[in-house]
This record gives C-alpha cells, structure tokens and sequence, in this order.
C-alpha cells in the first residue's frame, strides 16, 4: 500500500525540529561581522513594541513658546493658547530571510535528531543573513526615493564639519522623519569634525560634545526624566585602536600585560563599541547615541515571526520557511546625540 504524508504531518515534525533548534546556539564561524550591533542589541534591549497603524507617530516637544513674564497682582491675564507638540511620522520597514527543504530529505532523515543536521544550518544562515542585512541597513543612509529599507543612524545623525548643533536634513531630504530642522532649530544634532585621535584633538571635544548634548530638564515628570546618561559611542576599529593608545599612554601602572586596556575604552564612563560594519568608512565616524532616545521599534505580531512550511509554487517536493520582521528605527531627540568625522 502507498503511503501518504500530508502537509499537516511534515508541519507537525518541522515544528517539533524547530523547537529544538532555537534552544541551540548558532555557530558564528560564518558570519559576515565580528559583532552585530543591530541584532545583539538594538533588537534586544530597549525595544518598543506598537499593536497596530501603518506608520508610526511620535510626538515631540521641540518648540518653546515665551509663557513665562513678570506682572502686578491685579494685571489683566494675556493667555496665549499655543500647539508646543510636533509630530513625528515615518513607515514601517519590513525584512524576510527565508530558507526550505525537500521531501525527499525529511523521509531520508526521519526523526528530530537527523533532521536538526539538515535544518540547523540553513535556519542559522537565514538569521545570520537577517542579522547582516539588519546591520547594513542601519549604518547606511538610505536613499529619500527609498521607501522600504529603515532610517537608520546616517539619516537622524548627519555630519557637519562646524562644530555644534548643525546635524540638519540628509542629502536629498527635505525633511527628517516628517519634522524640517530648517525650520525647528531644536530638530539638529550635535556634530564636529577631527583629524587626530589625540587628547587636544577629538577626545577634547568629544568631551564638549557630551556637555552640550546632556540636556537636564528641570521638570521632573515621567516624560521629561533626564536622558542623558546612556551613551555608547559607536566607531570602526582603527579609531578604537587610536582610542586605546590614549588610554594606555595616561597610565604607567599597567603590569605585564601587552594590551591591557582592550574593550575597556570609555569617556566619562560611557563605552566606545567596535562597530566592524563601520571600518569600511574611511571617514572614520563615530556616532555618540544616547540610547534613552535612540531605539527600534517592532509591530506586534510581526517580531522574528515564523512561517511554515509552505509548500513551493510549481515545486510540490519543496518547502519554504520564512522569517518576517517589521520594524524601524527611531531617534525622538536628536540634539541628545552626536557624529564626529574626520573631514
């Protein structure tokens, strides 16, 4: 007698696989990036997650209207009724890595155990791929005729070489995430320009770009908590190696150790992160984010969603499986975070 498998019973083994799969590590010996900032980090902590719209809107408070005068007791009031709130819009990003098998495979190596050998590596090369392309997209400015990759940090935090908060619209933009910093000044990011990895140089003002992008609010609700105190600066390895020449130069009590200070490197107690992504920009930028305002943002429903097995189209012995994600990145302050280049 033949015997039959249906689709829902090749579900059925696939998904009892897959359970097994994900409480495995994934070796990293073919990944494209030494770290995956994105992926590790971004997607990991701090995440906001929104149930429904096809965009998304923020709202920010970046206008500041004069509500404030001096006046006798029985002046008459002048109360003026103003809009203080601008509102953020920007679409959704969506990303799908996808992998499949064959029939033939799943009954030449029945059982979980067999097909984890056939299933392991295909799903961690889909991730691996997801975590590059996620990666990718981040440190790169997207093109404004773009409408499906995310905005990522190049469009919220854009180079100037004048020093100060002159951050304004990414070539070829009007506009950054719906708001035009041409026409609200507090909508800019902090920036300057450097030539050595020195003390006087870049280290100098980077400690004044810290200042002036640590804005203390002196109201004390939920809302306007101060934001100022999660930074991490994100650069390519030649400067964190310059970075770590500094630091070592400042201390003649090391010890033995030839390279002591490696993955320690910080500014006022805020990291530097080796970002391999980065060490193609010969610009050799370093992105100070402060992660309080800087984060991504998934749809529920829609966050590392598995799908299959689908049967292929014109295929009936293949199968597919997809991993969806939709997404964005967000920066709901931009004079709260810095780039430096050198110029």
């Amino acid at each position: 007698m033949a015997s039959t498998v249906v689709l829902t019973d090749m579900a059925d083994l696939v998904t009892a696989t897959l359970d097994d799969i994900e409480r495995m590590k994934i070796s990293p010996d073919s990944a494209e990036y030494q770290e995956y900032i994105v992926m590790d980090k971004l997607l990991k902590k701090n995440v906001e997650e929104i149930s429904d719209g096809t965009g998304i809107k923020k709202f920010v408070q970046i206008k500041l209207e004069d509500a404030f005068s001096h006046q006798g007791i029985l002046d008459e009031d002048d109360v003026n009724i103003v809009d203080v709130l601008t509102e953020m819009n920007i679409r959704w990003a969506h990303g799908v890595a996808d992998w499949g098998f064959t029939y033939h495979e799943t009954i030449a190596n029945r059982g979980k155990a067999r097909l984890l050998d056939i299933f392991k590596p295909r799903m961690a090369n889909a991730k691996l791929s997801m975590a590059g392309g996620l990666e990718r997209a981040f440190w790169t400015l997207v093109g404004s005729t773009n409408n499906v990759k995310p905005y990522g940090a190049p469009y919220y935090l854009v180079k100037n070489a004048t020093a100060g908060f002159n951050g304004g619209r990414p070539s070829g933009y009007t506009d950054v995430a719906g708001i035009d910093p041409n026409s609200n000044a507090n909508w800019k990011n902090y920036t300057f320009s450097y030539v050595d990895t020195n003390r006087a140089d870049l280290v100098k003002q980077m400690r004044t770009a810290m200042r002036k992008t640590r804005w203390v609010s002196p109201v004390t609700t939920q809302q306007f908590r101060d934001f100022g105190m999660k930074y991490v600066m994100y650069c390519n390895e030649v400067t964190l190696s310059d970075i770590e020449d500094v630091l070592l130069s400042q201390n003649d009590k090391l010890g033995f150790d030839v390279a002591p200070v490696d993955g320690m490197a910080t500014i006022r107690r805020h990291p530097f992160q080796y970002t391999p992504y980065l060490d193609g920009e010969s610009d050799r930028p370093i992105y100070g984010i402060n992660h309080d305002t800087f984060h991504a943002v998934v749809q529920t429903g829609d966050n590392m969603r598995m799908t299959g097995p689908v049967r292929a189209p014109h295929q009936h012995n293949a199968f597919m499986m997809f991993i969806d994600l939709s997404y964005q990145f967000i920066c709901l302050s931009r004079r709260r975070n810095f780039v430096a280049y050198v110029a």
